[in-house]
Order: structure tokens, then sequence, then C-alpha cells
């Protein structure tokens, strides 16, 4: 399993090739293999124009107020309650929220169960989680992993009570992506929640920050602090028209649904992600909303970059405005061996498992931002092991 950004022209946004000067993307060997992925690149036909197309914001961020309150929470030993959303969580990771929480004790609420196929197998979600955290380099566990479905309020006196187990009275500091539910989770919890000191709830700035924070008193000495949600720049939830984003995240669970493409076709997942087979066959099973429409269509028999426009004959929904020109996209390259099956997730909008049925090349047209997860477990979601 491999997969890395294929590099582009940069005015064109056509793949840059040096085999054959008489189709799109041609650029001079000696100037291809001279410059570095990093590098700003034009195909021939573009060089004697200047315009910067920039690189791709492929992770999320957070402010300095919030890392700074996270320097606090390091210095104190606090337990760190992290809220992901199952449907999408892989690309939501900060590195500088990471790198701060790092050997601090972690209780992961795993909330939107209820969106993820109903034969999934929950032991092998929360070993999945868990082992998406380890790779983060954050000390998790699947018995550290509650799994929830706060759509709507729910029971989470598990959750409370391995909090108070791991916290040791000390601090918790609540934090996630926005939309992951921790709002949700504040107010199951002080529907249960019974307060043991003389301090009352409130919201104020956190100290020597501008972070707006509820401090929610655990004893006498310490709170659960509701931190704001971290930005989700890198997914589709964020980029979108709020009329597509309604069509994208799903109200209920997703289904299987079955495609099967080969060389010189595509697999559409609405307006929004274009996956080509370049090389090879592969079998493909979609987790989108079911608004997300999923269909495969015939590249046109003369190569061409266009995928909006691609995406436009093929009549899938929903679509966005923001897809128009071949330089709105990133473009990903991904091999995968005969017999290699593996899931390919994208921020905000779901994921596809694939099995190739021999050597394959495929290549993925995102809007320019979002972030692609390559996973050999995800698929324990959907009841395979």
């Amino acid at each position: 399993m491999e997969m890395k950004v294929v590099r582009r022209c940069l005015l064109c946004g056509a793949p840059l090739q040096s085999e054959d000067p008489g189709k799109i993307g041609y650029i001079d060997p000696g100037v291809y293999t001279k410059r570095t992925a990093e590098d700003v690149v034009y195909c021939n036909a573009c060089y004697a124009k200047r315009h910067f197309n920039p690189a791709p914001a492929s992770v999320a961020a957070a402010s300095e107020g919030f890392l700074t309150m996270l320097k606090d929470a390091r210095a104190s030993d606090s337990l760190i309650v992290y809220v992901i959303d199952l449907f999408s969580f892989e690309c939501s990771f900060v590195p500088e929220v990471t790198r701060l929480i790092r050997g601090l004790p972690i209780l992961v609420i795993a909330n939107k169960r209820d969106l993820l196929p109903k034969e999934a197998d929950d032991r092998a979600l929360r070993a999945y989680v868990a082992s998406v955290f380890e790779k983060e380099g954050l000390s998790v566990k699947a018995e550290d992993v509650v799994l929830t479905s706060l759509s709507t309020f729910s029971d989470i006196g598990d959750a409370m009570g391995l909090l108070e187990l791991k916290r040791r009275r000390h601090d918790a500091y609540l934090v996630g992506a926005k939309m992951s539910g921790k709002s949700l989770f504040v107010s199951s919890f002080l529907r249960l929640f019974h307060n043991p000191s003389k301090e009352a709830i409130s919201v104020s700035d956190y100290p020597g920050t501008d972070v707006r924070v509820m401090a929610i008193p655990l004893d006498s000495s310490s709170c659960l602090y509701d931190t704001p949600g971290t930005d989700l720049s890198n997914s589709y939830v964020s980029l979108v028209e709020p009329s597509v984003l309604h069509d994208i995240v799903p109200e209920r669970a997703v289904r299987e649904r079955k495609l099967e493409a080969k060389e010189g076709e595509v697999a559409l997942a609405g307006g929004l992600a274009h996956l080509e087979v370049t090389e090879g066959f592969v079998k493909l099973l979609g987790y989108f909303g079911s608004e997300v429409s999923l269909k495969k269509a015939a590249l046109p028999k003369k190569g061409t970059t266009d995928v909006a426009r691609i995406m436009s004959r093929a009549g899938v929904s929903p679509r966005t405005g923001f897809l128009k020109e071949a330089t709105d996209f990133d473009a990903f390259e991904i091999d995968v061996a005969a017999g290699e099956e593996l899931d390919l997730a994208v921020a905000g909008l779901g994921w596809w498992h694939l099995s190739a049925k021999k050597d394959s090349r495929l290549r993925l047209y995102l809007m320019k931002g979002v972030g692609v997860y390559l996973s050999k477990e995800r698929k324990i979601v959907d009841g395979r092991k």
C-alpha cells in the first residue's frame, strides 16, 4: 500500500509527466528530476505564465490561546477527555495539540456510533479507534474508548464513571473538533451532574487567554473545562456551502454500496470526490451519506484533467460551486497491490473500502486542502474482522 501526492502543473493542474511531449502535463525530464515536491513547477505549456497555486492545508490548526490552556493541562498532569466523530475523525488531529497532550491520561468519547453500519463490531471498533490514537503517539487502549450516540441526549453514565476514575482528582479538559458532539456530551453530563463542591459552574475566559470555557467543578479543587472545538479546515464540512453540508452529513446509519471500476473508469462520490483507476481493477464498497450519489463513469477516450466537467456530465450530487477548475483540486496517487485491501477515508465525507484484483494505481481528486487517510484497519467498522 502506498499513497503519494501527484505532482501537478501549478497553473493548469495537469499531472506532470516527462515521457510524451504530445500529452498534457509534459515537462522537460531534466527540470522534473531536479525539482523537489515542495518546488513550484509548471508544465512546459504553462512555463511562461506566473501563477502560484498554494500547497494543500492538509492538517487542522489551533489558536495560541487554546495551546496555552493545554500547556496548563500538561503541567498539572490533567485528564484529557477527547471527543471524536466516529464517522470522520482520522484527519482531525491537530499536530500542536497532539504534541502537548502526549503522555497525559486520555479518555476517548467516540461519538456518532449510530451513523456507522449497524453490523459493525463494537469491540473491534474500540480497538481501531485506539490504534489511530496510538499512531498519533497518544497512549490510548481499547478500554479507554467509550462508544456513544450523542445525536440526541444519551446515558453517559459509563463515561462519567471512567472520567472520575482516570482523572485521579486532577482537572479534566474536554477537547475535540467542531461538530464532534462536545456540546451534546456536556449537556448529557450536566443532566446527571451533582455538584460535590461549593463552587458554581462558571463560564469565563481561561486565565491568560481569550478562550471562553465552561468550568464544571468536580471537587473542591478541580474542574472539567469544556474547551472550544478545534477547527475542521481540512474537512469538507468546513469548506462547502450549507446546502451541500446538509447533504453530506448523514442523519442515519450509512449502508454499504458496491461498485467495480477498471482502467479508464472513475468512481464518483457526489461532485466532491473523484477516484480514477489509471491501471488495474478494483472493487469498491462505499460508505457515504444517503444523499451522496455513488456512480461509475467512463473517462473520455482522450485524457483530460477537467474533473469538474466529468462530475457534471455524470449527473452526480451534491455538487459545490467551489470546484470549477483543475486548480481547485488536489490530486493523490495510490498504489494498491494485487489482493490488498484497504480503506480510503475522506475528511468530512465518508470512505471507500478498496480491494484490488491485480496491481492497481488510482488517482484521487478532492477539493484543495481536504484531508485523506489510508488504513488497513478501518474495515473493522463494517464487520469484516
